[in-house]
């Protein structure tokens, strides 16, 4: 059962959503977690002092150009390939996670439905420099593009500049890049063709070896980046 949506507006990725997914009512923790997405402001400008993110709940902090948001994590759910992290907005997007690679959006201007892929544990990755290359298959909307097939390569890189990522060094973490090649669709759509690379900062240290920090493309124009994000993070960012 999905976790329910409240009324308030969350810059998510900075795109303006007309008619945000419907998820029932809130319930009083929601409503909390919503409380607290308010205070939200465009990224650039000091945060109002005022109330703190719930330290029960964990957020991924999303940035796309100057505009900074918030979504929370709502539910894991268990399944063979591993746990999906669900991640919610305070007006109805959500956006899936399995070990830090988007598996499935909704309510952006460009959603992905129903996303398979088998790809290598990011551990495996740093004995081969040359990478590793697997199939991702997706149903992509608007115009229900069913079965777009991408060529996905991934490889160790260093350390990148002029990132996102806040409150952890670049060189604690351990750096992939991705580039996919589509296979071609039924319906041949030229929007299908390219995705810019991809981006995933990996904490090997830790046994779950979590993505910390990543930037993705749904489209060609709709990239943004993510990170781990808690009210100790913000706490500890803001008494910089």
């Amino acid at each position: 059962m999905l976790l329910p949506a409240c009324r308030a507006r969350v810059a998510l990725v900075a795109v303006a959503i007309a008619c945000p997914v419907l998820l029932g009512a809130c319930s009083t923790g929601m409503n909390a977690i919503s409380d607290s997405l308010r205070e939200i402001v465009p990224f650039g400008k000091k945060a109002a002092p005022a109330r703190s993110l719930d330290p029960a709940f964990a957020y991924l902090r999303i940035t796309r150009g100057s505009h900074v948001g918030l979504l929370w994590r709502g539910n894991t759910e268990h399944i063979a390939d591993g746990a999906v992290e669900v991640y919610y907005s305070g007006s109805g997007e959500v956006v899936r996670l399995l070990d830090g690679r988007i598996v499935g959006a909704l309510g952006l201007t460009t959603e992905w439905r129903r996303v398979s892929l088998a790809a290598p544990s990011w551990q495996s990755l740093t004995a081969s420099p040359q990478g590793a290359s697997f199939v991702r298959v997706r149903d992509v909307m608007p115009g229900y593009r069913s079965g777009v097939r991408d060529q996905v390569a991934v490889r160790p890189i260093p350390p990148p500049a002029g990132t996102a990522l806040r409150g952890v060094e670049a060189t604690a973490l351990t750096w992939f890049e991705e580039r996919s090649v589509n296979l071609g669709v039924s319906h041949g759509d030229e929007r299908d063709r390219a995705l810019p690379a991809a981006r995933y900062a990996v904490d090997l240290s830790r046994p779950q070896e979590p993505v910390i920090y990543a930037e993705q493309c749904l489209a060609a124009d709709l990239c943004f980046t993510w990170q781990r994000w808690s009210a100790a993070m913000q706490q500890a960012v803001a008494a910089r």
